[in-house]
């Protein structure tokens, strides 16, 4: 394709809680990107960009419609007068394609955003996914690592995580990959979006991702990060408790970024590149520790709480 020419497929895919600051290409030592690197490498980079609505509904609203969330209503569904841009799309032609684990979509508040695309698929059990009722019988204690102190849904969903294919950014990564294979040169143009939910937490992983950045923590793993500021300050967890959930984040992000390399494979067999844009962006990051402040977007915390009105940190690539 050359410099004028316009791409005839996209591919959006969208990494929930993505921090700029720990990817490679950006200048992150902390933990391993190879593949987002390797993506960036031949893409264009964005080093400012400003929001219009977060965390994850408004966002989407925002990307969706082309409308700004934020200026009249904080969280919600795509609004029965509302067209987004797939709606567009199906009419003229492009065949539209959703992959995600992003349980927000499928609950009060997160309606219609898949209802226009020609096809889509949920990948079951992240985060509170209510995806099963009860813990899998003949799977109980079979992966040591507790899903948590939460008693959330996912809770019982991890039980039936078998193996690292099983868990949801996984599965939803390597269902587009297969999708590359089987379709990329059957439709004349198509918008492929995926939504995916990693690195959000809880910041769960398997072997080898498991320990990759923490080799010697001996407690139990600690997968759900404390969403308030001045944890550490106010004894809610110790600074080593802290290096141990933002080492847990740095191994779903090298996780999820080993199944991106997946999705690049695929478009690198199929000779994609020439005629389609693919975008890689994120909703909002996720704060680490950072001036112990612990929680994905400031909005969510009490008045009163320090730093509340600190910037978030976002990226896109």
């Amino acid at each position: 394709m050359t410099a004028s020419a316009k791409p005839k497929n996209a591919i959006v895919i969208l990494l929930d809680s993505f921090n700029r600051h720990m990817i490679g290409d950006y200048g992150g030592t902390e933990f391993d990107t190879p593949n987002i690197d390797r993506f960036a490498q031949r893409a264009v980079r964005f080093n400012r960009h400003f929001i219009g609505s977060f965390p994850c509904m408004p966002a989407r609203h925002d990307l969706l419609c082309g409308a700004m969330d934020f200026l009249w209503k904080p969280w919600g569904s795509i609004e029965l007068w509302e067209r987004p841009i797939t709606a567009y799309l199906r009419e003229a032609g492009v065949n539209t394609v959703l992959f995600t684990d992003h349980p927000h979509l499928f609950e009060t508040g997160g309606e219609n955003y898949h209802t226009d695309f020609f096809a889509w698929e949920y990948l079951r059990g992240h985060e509170n996914d209510p995806w099963k009722s009860r813990p899998d019988p003949s799977w109980i204690g079979a992966m040591a690592l507790p899903a948590g102190s939460r008693e959330w849904h996912y809770d019982r969903s991890r039980t039936y995580f078998r193996e690292e294919i099983d868990f949801p950014g996984p599965k939803t990564m390597n269902a587009t990959a297969n999708w590359i294979d089987l379709n990329g040169d059957f439709h004349d143009r198509f918008l492929l979006y995926v939504d995916e939910f990693d690195p959000h937490e809880p910041f769960d992983s398997p072997t080898p991702w498991m320990d990759r950045y923490d080799p010697t923590w001996d407690g139990p793993r600690i997968i759900w990060p404390p969403y308030r500021v001045r944890n550490v300050e106010r004894g809610v967890i110790t600074e080593r408790e802290g290096s141990h959930i933002r080492c847990n984040y740095g191994s779903k992000l090298s996780m999820i970024d080993h199944w991106f390399g997946k999705v690049l494979d695929a478009l690198d067999r199929n000779e994609l590149w020439g005629d389609t844009m693919v975008i890689v962006c994120t909703d909002h990051g996720h704060y680490l520790g950072e001036k112990d402040i612990w929680v994905d977007i400031l909005p969510y915390l009490k008045e009163g709480d320090s730093y509340r009105a600190q910037a978030w940190h976002g990226a896109i690539i």
